[in-house]
């Protein structure tokens, strides 16, 4: 493939997954709740398409970076330079998603708690979703520190323990698909739950395929 059909393949492959995303939670939202005139429509609808983003824009960011000297050789610079892109937009997007249902709350119960959204963690849970939203503010921290290690990965302690602080990012996966599948609406359902097990599948794949370059390093520096 030529560089140039490869990034009409990836505009085009984005573009198309959007549309999708869209769609799914469209199709998953009751006609009686599709009220158009009404803010928390729109703030909900906004939080779920968010969340499934994130999903897809996660296991491309996970996948492709674990072969990026391998396709940048193939297609050039570009490529690295869109997956930095596209790292900024899935916290762009995480942020988007906690903050849309921050407003929502607050325009349906009149209530503003910021310290419940990102620091209020528990492990034993009443209800029993708070734990696994727990597992989403977790997700959220790590992503956020592993983004400011990316920043600062040019520093000589950084660089040379980079993979391994990269290896955060499955943790992050595993997380929020958790998270997803049980606290979101739109993850298992029909049309999406195929999307959601192929990128869980892909990850979990290409986790194990990092472990053993990593455990043949190790016995090769041995």
């Amino acid at each position: 493939m030529s560089t140039k059909s490869a990034k009409y393949f990836v505009i085009l492959f984005w573009i198309v997954a959007i549309i999708y995303i869209i769609y799914v939670v469209w199709a998953n939202t009751l006609p009686i709740n599709r009220n158009y005139d009404s803010p928390l429509f729109f703030l909900n609808f906004i939080q779920r398409v968010s969340a499934l983003t994130v999903f897809l824009l996660l296991t491309d960011q996970i996948v492709t970076g674990a072969f990026m000297d391998k396709i940048t050789v193939k297609l050039g610079g570009w490529f690295y330079k869109l997956h930095t892109t596209l790292g900024i937009v899935t916290y762009a997007l995480i942020l988007a998603h906690i903050l849309s249902y921050v407003v929502f709350l607050f325009l349906a119960n009149h209530t503003l708690n910021l310290f419940y959204f990102f620091t209020d963690f528990c492990l034993i849970c009443e209800p029993k979703s708070e734990l696994y939203i727990s597992f989403g503010r977790i997700a959220f921290w790590l992503i956020t520190v592993t983004i400011l290690i990316a920043r600062f990965r040019t520093l000589p302690a950084l660089r040379k323990h980079w993979k391994m602080i990269h290896m955060f990012n499955y943790l992050v996966f595993l997380l929020i698909a958790v998270h997803s599948y049980m606290v979101g609406s739109d993850t298992y359902t029909i049309l999406f739950k195929p999307v959601y097990i192929f990128g869980v599948t892909l990850v979990s794949a290409t986790f194990l395929y990092r472990l053993i370059i990593l455990a043949k390093q190790n016995i090769t520096l041995k």
